[in-house]
């Protein structure tokens, strides 16, 4: 896997129930389980790329839909 860096994201409203640490993406939405809730990520970074909305990076990401995050 690759490192994301996240650099702004937002509370996601209505979000299906998520383990802390899974992550989503679907309905043009990128979501990831926190403790309590859920929140999207907004802007993320891949390495050897610059920032980009996670919408745009949606849009042309073509590998797994849904995973969990694991430690660096």
């Amino acid at each position: 896997g690759e490192r994301v860096k996240v650099y702004r994201a937002s509370l996601a409203h209505h979000a299906p129930a998520m383990d802390a640490g899974e992550w989503r993406m679907a309905d043009g939405a990128w979501r990831v389980g926190c403790a309590d809730g859920a929140v999207k990520l907004d802007e993320v970074q891949l390495p050897g790329k610059p920032p980009m909305k996670a919408e745009d990076f949606l849009r042309g990401w073509r590998g797994e839909r849904s995973g969990r995050f694991t430690r660096a």
